[in-house]
């Protein structure tokens, strides 16, 4: 059973909005700090903490809209595409122990590609990121609970305009 989004968070200069649970707690934009809109959630409020590897730690699911080129060296459990907000998605999980590499926490992960056709290297690759937290970032709640919440808020993502 999918669980309940009864908030909706909308991120106007990335030009997307998304349902997620209306008990949990979305983490203010702090431009200082390179945070936008609608880029942390959490079943409560946190503080967010940058870790050794220069990934934010303290929340449940993040996302975020970017350009030039993304990928992961782990080497995925599983992985499905997926229609997002009317585009194709990779919908890819990293578990710890799978392949040569692995991450040190399970993470969930959905890439949305913005602009179709163009290679990352062009510059001109924008991109929809969303995960869990994980890989290298201590998460924050049950994994599967997260997970289930996460693929909730991908099947009501929506995109205003490509930004």
């Amino acid at each position: 059973m999918s669980p309940a989004l009864h908030g909706r968070c909308i991120n106007h200069d990335a030009s997307f909005s998304v349902p997620y649970p209306a008990d949990w707690w979305v983490h203010p934009a702090d431009p200082d700090r390179d945070i936008a809109e609608c880029e942390r959630f959490g079943p409560e409020p946190f503080e967010l903490i940058l870790n050794n590897e220069r990934i934010w730690e303290g929340h449940s699911i993040g996302m975020e809209v970017g350009t030039g080129c993304i990928g992961s060296f782990w080497e995925p459990a599983s992985a499905e595409t997926r229609l997002v907000g009317g585009r194709t998605a990779s919908r890819v999980e990293y578990l710890p122990g799978v392949g040569n590499e692995s991450p040190t926490y399970p993470t969930l992960t959905y890439f949305v590609p913005l602009v179709a056709n163009v290679e990352c290297e062009q510059g001109e690759n924008h991109w929809f990121w969303a995960a869990t937290a994980g890989g290298f970032s201590t998460p924050v709640g049950d994994y599967e609970e997260n997970k289930a919440i996460l693929d909730a808020m991908m099947g009501g993502l929506e995109f205003s305009a490509t930004p």
